[in-house]
């Protein structure tokens, strides 16, 4: 092999190994394209005063997310991107009367609405 050839070919592999280096992990690239956001949709004849959600994978439920209370026929969009790249999420609305509704494993990588009746 001539030397251009063998010092364009080491510079090549140079790139390559620094390109794979700095590239984004593909399934990192691809989890951050999910839309996670969903619309409460309030049916249940009842304010709701707060609403906690968490990934599947925490335990307990987190503090209120909510930024002004959801009256009545009202819809509420709710981004649940937290970084982690969970799909999978658990919700609880606490109404006015402090009933609170449970939905559990609600995948809001693809869930659009989730009505509170």
């Amino acid at each position: 092999m001539k030397p251009a050839a063998a010092c364009m070919l080491s510079i090549g592999l140079a790139f390559a190994i620094l390109f794979a280096a700095v590239a984004p992990d593909n399934a990192m690239a691809q989890r951050d394209r999910y839309d996670r956001r969903v619309v409460i949709v309030n049916e249940s004849g009842r304010i709701i005063k707060a609403f906690h959600a968490t990934n599947t994978g925490v335990s307990v439920w987190g503090s209120d997310i909510l930024t002004q209370d959801i009256y009545p026929g009202q819809r509420h969009i709710i981004n649940f991107n937290d970084g982690t790249g969970y799909c999978m999420f658990d919700f609880r609305a606490v109404l006015d009367n402090g009933r609170a509704i449970e939905r559990y494993r609600v995948n809001v990588c693809e869930a659009v609405y989730w009505t509170v009746r």
